[in-house]
């Protein structure tokens, strides 16, 4: 028989959310996520994740759900519950790895599934450097008072950064009056 085995873990979970509101209605945008601990020797991890695929986040899957439609980094991301993860290609490009929540739980994957992970969408991210280090994972969806529609997804941990512009795509006469969220870390 095989041996199973139950951890109990309880973590801190970061969390960052977007509220678009409209003629009455109103449109979500939410991730939720377990926040590791910057290490300084994860500088040298960072060139072996060329050609690889991980998880965002500590502990159990990065989630994401929608309520509206979203365009980020180029990609299109129907509404729906996801999970996340990252990639970066052999030639160094990373990206967001948008995962449906649903097939991923029918098909028993988990955050350290790898290349099995099939994706409803690869949302190209901009790498960067800070001049500051970020001690905790950091997932910051974060908009525009101008057009509220449109806003950054910014993943900051240590002194590395992966961005994307994103922008939501409300219904047609939906946009008239939307104020954005703080986000929660």
């Amino acid at each position: 028989a095989a041996q199973v085995q139950a951890f109990g873990v309880n973590s801190e979970r970061g969390a960052s959310t977007r509220v678009f509101a409209a003629n009455n209605t109103y449109s979500f945008v939410c991730i939720q996520y377990g926040q590791p601990l910057w290490k300084d020797s994860y500088d040298a991890q960072a060139e072996k994740m060329k050609g690889a695929t991980g998880r965002l986040g500590k502990d159990f899957w990065t989630t994401f759900n929608t309520s509206v439609a979203l365009n980020i980094g180029g990609a299109d991301v129907a509404p729906g519950a996801y999970y996340l993860g990252i990639a970066c290609s052999k030639d160094g490009q990373w990206s967001l790895m948008v995962i449906d929540a649903v097939t991923a739980d029918k098909n028993a994957w988990n955050p350290l599934s790898g290349d099995a992970l099939k994706t409803v969408a690869n949302c190209p991210l901009t790498k960067g450097m800070s001049e500051t280090s970020v001690e905790k994972l950091s997932i910051d969806i974060a908009g525009e008072s101008k057009d509220p529609t449109k806003f950054s997804f910014a993943i900051a941990w240590g002194k590395h950064t992966l961005t994307a512009e994103a922008t939501a795509k409300l219904a047609a006469g939906n946009a008239k009056s939307a104020e954005p969220a703080a986000a929660h870390p």
